[in-house]
């Protein structure tokens, strides 16, 4: 049974695809590594438009990073442990810890911005 962080994994690819106009590499699940870590990483790359080698790799640029750190959140709501997500991302735990705090606060702070937009902006309606 395909869960519904794969299905959303595989929507978001599939909106990337046809937006870039070309195929996106099929790429591998590493060697052992849990579904739900897999289908969050690929969520976040189609999401952040960062291929998956990227937030498997040592790159720390600003939107690389934002990506991995959106699937380490993506890998822990879906009920992974830091110690496996560190696991297969190659980063420690505390890393990963950091990651998901990180993403959620981005997250936190775009809602925020949206409601004060909306009632201040928009009249509340």
């Amino acid at each position: 049974m395909i869960s519904s962080m794969q299905q959303l994994a595989e929507q978001e690819s599939n909106r990337a695809r046809a937006s870039w106009g070309q195929g996106l590499p099929q790429v591998r699940r590493k060697r052992g590594c849990p579904e739900g870590i897999h289908a969050a990483i690929e969520l976040a790359s189609g999401i952040h438009g960062v291929p998956v080698e990227d937030i498997l790799g040592e790159d720390r640029s600003a939107k690389i990073a934002e990506a991995r750190q959106a699937a380490m959140l993506f890998a822990h709501e879906d009920g992974n442990s830091t110690v496996q997500i560190g696991e297969y991302i190659g980063r420690d735990p505390s890393t990963v810890n950091h990651g998901i705090k990180a993403a959620r606060k981005r997250l936190d702070d775009f809602c925020a911005q949206t409601i004060v937009f909306k009632t201040t902006r928009l009249g509340g309606r």
